[in-house]
């Protein structure tokens, strides 16, 4: 389990989400529409990813009648930064017009950034404007290494969104791309990186005595509005605006000092 962790703690928070948590059709508490197999297996994923709802690090989404545990951004730059604490995810937008170039080194096929100019003027093209992203990523070798994305592969992403219409996307463009590559970024290294799943399977040892100690009751939870699925890829009006983020809260020092 992450030193930095409290998985009683998160549980009760979570508890007291999911509590206020009803379903937009029926009405009903999702813990009552949701398997309690499912309900479980949330938290679990919850708890071996060492997250944390009221903290923004993710959120619970009803899909049917299963509940699932989704990570946000926030959560998945903690879980590098476990690993790789100096990581400081610095997203920049790559505009039509910008002076963009970087090179690949051939010996090791790291990229690095050779040239990015940019003006004001350029950002302006919002939506449409926009033609990749990047920001460097850490290494096990202590060297940076530049994660590039195309607008092709980024609007790609942005096809699963649960809004076909991209409204926020085209309301906060410069902020959807952020959001987008950070998680694209730390997704790679999470899933590649042996210390995330050390912690994973530590987490999954210590679960064993918290499954036994602090059963979850499912008739004790009550439900919030579902989360549409597009929160999960993109980021939240929230995340722009001043408003209380979804499912509990964003901890702004959870991104590790984010520049987003």
């Amino acid at each position: 389990m992450p030193a930095d962790y409290n998985h009683v703690n998160a549980i009760k928070a979570s508890m007291l989400v999911l509590s206020d948590m009803v379903d937009k059709q029926s009405g009903k508490p999702v813990l009552e529409e949701c398997t309690p197999a499912s309900i479980q297996t949330a938290l679990f994923d919850m708890v071996t990813k060492g997250l944390d709802v009221s903290k923004g690090q993710g959120y619970f989404s009803k899909r049917g009648r299963k509940l699932k545990f989704m990570d946000e951004v926030y959560g998945n730059v903690l879980q590098v930064k476990r690993v790789f604490p100096d990581f400081e995810p610095r997203p920049r937008v790559v505009y039509a017009g910008d002076d963009f170039a970087y090179e690949t080194d051939i010996a090791t096929g790291k990229r690095k950034l050779t040239k990015h100019v940019q003006k004001l003027e350029n950002i302006d093209g919002g939506f449409d404007g926009f033609v990749g992203a990047y920001m460097y990523v850490p290494s096990k070798t202590g060297e940076s290494d530049l994660y590039v994305m195309t607008r092709k592969q980024i609007l790609t992403a942005w096809s699963k969104s649960g809004d076909k219409n991209l409204t926020t996307h085209k309301q906060f463009p410069d902020k959807m791309v952020s959001k987008t590559i950070i998680n694209s970024a730390c997704q790679m290294i999470i899933n590649s990186t042996p210390e995330c799943a050390t912690f994973m399977r530590t987490a999954n040892n210590e679960d064993t005595e918290f499954a036994e100690a602090e059963p979850v009751d499912a008739e004790e939870a009550v439900v919030v509005d579902e989360v549409p699925e597009a929160e999960a890829e993109e980021v939240a009006a929230e995340d722009v605006q001043d408003e209380q983020p979804s499912e509990g809260g964003a901890d702004a020092g959870a991104n590790g000092g984010a520049d987003f």
